[in-house]
């Protein structure tokens, strides 16, 4: 695994996840 669960987008698995920018993670948690 190459990311903390923390940064982890959820229901993808190891290493798909691993590409998504952080921003994009920000992005994704103020939609949630």
């Amino acid at each position: 695994r190459t990311v903390s669960g923390a940064s982890r987008a959820p229901g993808l698995d190891d290493g798909e996840d691993a590409v998504v920018p952080f921003e994009q993670q920000l992005a994704d948690l103020r939609l949630d």
